[in-house]
């Protein structure tokens, strides 16, 4: 019986190199940083959701609007092109808003998780 390949882990979407450089290696500091967001974003997610699915499209803007300087503050480029394109997206009255809104929020989904990884792990268990 032939076993199937273990799944591929997501790539990180925090580029932690570059985030521990633009910080100057300071780890407390980091992790500091890392807890305040995951706490303040915690129910984000839920509002992003909650937004797409009532078609809320200013609230859309608002949410990705602060999500792409969250992004940009924890070195998570992918997170902040997506929240930046969507609030766009809202702003010029695309078609393509809601589905973009739902991609930030899938990424947003996995931005936590990953923030909540390396809280649990520490900062040397993370990367």
């Amino acid at each position: 019986m032939e076993q199937e390949p273990e799944a591929k882990p997501a790539t990180p979407l925090i580029d932690w190199v570059a985030l521990s450089r633009w910080f100057g290696n300071r780890q407390d500091f980091i992790g500091k940083l890392l807890a305040m967001t995951s706490a303040s974003h915690g129910d984000m997610l839920e509002k992003l959701r909650l937004a797409i699915q009532k078609m809320d499209l200013e609230a859309i803007a608002f949410i990705a609007h602060g999500l792409r300087g969250t992004a940009s503050n924890l070195e998570a480029q992918e997170v902040q092109d997506r929240a930046t394109e969507t609030e766009a997206s809202v702003r010029a009255g695309r078609s393509d808003s809601i589905a973009l809104a739902k991609e930030l929020a899938r990424l947003l989904e996995r931005l936590l998780a990953e923030l909540a990884r390396h809280l649990e792990q520490g900062p040397d268990g993370a990367q």
